[in-house]
């Protein structure tokens, strides 16, 4: 289930992931942009790594260069097509420029 998460991904895009850490109830969201995971071995720890992350409800992970954390407690990741439901005005490129500014 983990890896179907992060198949599609692409090093370097920007995607919007939902983490639940183990142990604790709440669920939060942040933006950033995929690096990649390391592992995705059955039965070992894989590890997600993501850099120029943004989060609003967890300021301490704003802007740091290079974020890892366990890819368990991943529960979503989202494009901006998912997002949108495909209806975008603007083409996603310009939506991921302007979404590093913000």
């Amino acid at each position: 289930m983990i890896q179907q998460l992060f198949d599609n991904l692409k090093a370097e895009q920007r995607y919007l992931f939902t983490a639940k850490i183990f142990n604790q109830n709440d669920e939060y969201m942040f933006r950033a942009d995929f690096i990649d995971v390391l592992g995705l071995i059955p039965g070992a720890i894989d590890t997600l790594r993501v850099k120029n992350v943004r989060c609003e409800t967890r300021h301490e992970i704003n802007g740091c260069g290079l974020l890892s954390m366990p890819a368990s407690w991943i529960t979503k990741v989202e494009t901006l097509e998912n997002i949108t439901n495909g209806k975008l005005i603007l083409p996603s490129e310009i939506m991921l420029i302007i979404d590093s500014f913000v």
